[in-house]
């Protein structure tokens, strides 16, 4: 069973968003942002969630927010697991390099097969690589418990691969909440 975890709230979820949108001009500051403290308790709760459910490890994506998230919960979990953490799971989009993006550009970003703006990961490439890490904890890990802390994009390919929909279209399926988790069965290939 994987348990994907959105990070709990971060510097750039607190401090960059204006509505729904990033205020680009201040993503290159929050890029790889710390958890705020809202964050950080979200992260505590999480771990009172997991700690029955015998994690056996923890893998976090690159970034400092998701990196920190895992800390937290394994610092409190009665015996500490591995915690691997992978570049695989950062998030997609370069933000940085689409400033003056409306809501069209954004929404066919998450498109498959749209020409991507410079700087931004063809979806497929993103897919790919999600998609290894999701086959990697499968063979490595099989019938095991394992935490999975990550992003909102990510989440995305994560739902798409064990709900089994196609891969074409726009990914967005549900938008996860930050500290929300999401419950993955192998056996069963489909979303709980």
């Amino acid at each position: 069973m994987i348990y994907y975890l959105r990070h709990g709230e971060s510097e750039a979820n607190e401090r960059v968003h204006d509505g729904d949108v990033l205020v680009l001009n201040e993503y290159r500051k929050y890029h790889d942002a710390r958890l705020t403290e809202l964050g950080r308790e979200q992260a505590r709760e999480v771990a009172e969630k997991l700690k029955d459910k015998n994690i056996e490890a923890i893998v976090t994506s690159g970034l400092e927010r998701s990196i920190e998230m895992g800390e937290i919960i394994n610092g409190i979990f009665a015996v500490q697991v591995p915690m691997i953490v992978l570049d695989d799971l950062n998030e997609r989009l370069d933000r940085r390099e689409v400033v003056g993006w409306g809501d069209e550009e954004w929404h066919k970003a998450f498109e498959f097969g749209y020409a991507s703006a410079p700087g931004i990961e063809k979806l497929e490439e993103f897919r790919d690589r999600v998609v290894r890490v999701i086959e990697m904890i499968k063979r490595e890990y099989g019938d095991k418990n394992v935490l999975v802390v990550g992003h909102g994009g990510v989440s995305h390919i994560f739902r798409r691969y064990f709900s089994g929909e196609p891969w074409e279209g726009n990914i967005r399926i549900v938008r996860m909440k930050n500290g929300e988790i999401a419950e993955f069965d192998f056996d069963k290939k489909e979303v709980e």
